[in-house]
């Protein structure tokens, strides 16, 4: 790793901060502060995460080649004025509309989507030819895992003794600190990959080994939004005290620990399905016990589980789609789309729907099906990608 891939990490630390402080709390601010149903907060917010997803996608496509770094500082902007928009709304709660609130978290959806596909295209453009690109993700997912065990307790403590306008005045407060790193990185070097003249599009999806891997992705992805809703609305219910920083910060640490296991003993792994299916089973047996779970120990222990699929399964995920001579940008762009977008959003409006049935039996069939789906999808990308000879490396065997 060189300097500027330092300052960019230390960069998204901060931007991570910013975003786990105020993000984790989003639901309960919609349904305990604003006074929206449980019920309806689920699809409010994955109507948001889809839109803005949609836009983020359509404009890093549209970008022109070498603007990763302006990318990145964009998404730092908006992350601002779509929290303090939040703040505003915590301030006078007579200015909550529901499309406005729409509008605000669509914003801050696509300040994440450009965060997503910028952060990670810049630090690729600063690594090194001969430098692994799995050890840099697994130190951004190692980062990120810091942050994201940071964010909530602090967000916990400021909401907990002052109260929400404070929470989102101290996640605007990090984005600005977030940007000082960027002013200290090197211009971008020049690459043949990233800076050829093959038009970044969506067109790409036309490979058919590429479309199921999003898919498949986007399947894995609706487990993952469950711990911002199912996760949280199910240990609700069972009256479990502190249930939200307990969720995230043991989230954070077994993160932070699998990334540091990866890094040290593991590192560029073969036999990438055996890999990813059992990470997304991992992912699909939390989500079926929590319902079960009555004390915060218990709920721990989900949380572990689920956090091994977390780590897992979307970086070989994006490995497994990045190892092709498809433009890299346009790769992170659709992937992020189909996971982050269209995965993430349908989770959230399933995860509140599924609670809201309160039908055990319809619930597992449910998250059943959608890890079948994830495993058979990817079975036949894998096919597909060998059978025409687009497989790179044989470490997806």
């Amino acid at each position: 790793m060189t300097k500027n891939n330092t300052l960019v990490l230390i960069s998204m630390f901060l931007s991570c901060i910013g975003m786990f402080i105020f993000f984790p709390f989003i639901t309960s601010f919609i349904a305990f502060s604003l006074g929206i149903e449980e019920a309806s907060v689920g699809t409010l917010v994955g109507i948001s995460i889809f839109v803005g997803n949609v836009s983020a996608l359509l404009f890093s496509l549209n970008c022109k080649p070498n603007k990763e770094k302006w990318l990145f500082s964009l998404s730092i902007f908006f992350f601002i004025v779509s929290i303090g928009g939040m703040f505003a709304m915590s301030l006078n709660k007579a200015i909550v509309i529901t499309a406005l609130l729409i509008g605000l978290i669509s914003l801050y959806r696509f300040a994440i989507g450009i965060y997503f596909n910028s952060s990670r295209a810049l630090q690729m453009r600063y690594l090194p030819a001969h430098e692994n690109s799995i050890t840099l993700l697994s130190k951004i997912k190692l980062v990120n895992s810091v942050a994201a065990g940071f964010g909530p307790v602090i967000g916990q403590y400021i909401l907990s003794q002052y109260g929400y306008s404070e929470l989102f005045g101290a996640s605007i407060v990090l984005f600005l600190l977030a940007y000082l790193p960027l002013l200290k990185t090197e211009k971008l070097p020049q690459n043949d990959i990233w800076d050829s003249n093959k038009k970044r599009s969506f067109s790409i999806i036309k490979e058919k080994w590429f479309a199921l891997s999003c898919l498949s992705g986007s399947f894995h992805f609706i487990f993952e939004a469950q711990i911002y809703t199912y996760l949280i609305f199910k240990a609700n219910k069972n009256g479990i005290e502190g249930a939200i920083p307990a969720i995230f910060t043991t989230n954070s640490i077994a993160l932070v620990a699998l990334g540091l296991l990866w890094i040290k003993y593991i590192g560029d792994i073969k036999k990438h399905f055996v890999w990813i299916s059992t990470a997304s089973f991992f992912s699909l047996s939390a989500v079926l016990m929590v319902t079960w779970v009555e004390s915060i120990y218990a709920l721990i222990c989900v949380v572990i589980m689920f956090s091994f699929g977390e780590f897992v399964s979307p970086q070989l995920r994006l490995d497994y789609a990045s190892d092709s001579e498809l433009d890299k940008l346009s790769v992170i762009s659709v992937h992020n789309f189909f996971t982050g977008s269209l995965g993430m959003s349908v989770g959230f409006a399933l995860g509140g729907y599924l609670y809201s049935l309160n039908n055990i039996v319809l619930e597992s069939a449910a998250w059943i099906l959608v890890y079948c789906m994830s495993v058979l999808l990817l079975q036949k990308s894998k096919a597909l990608k060998k059978a025409h000879g687009k497989l790179i490396t044989d470490k997806f065997i």
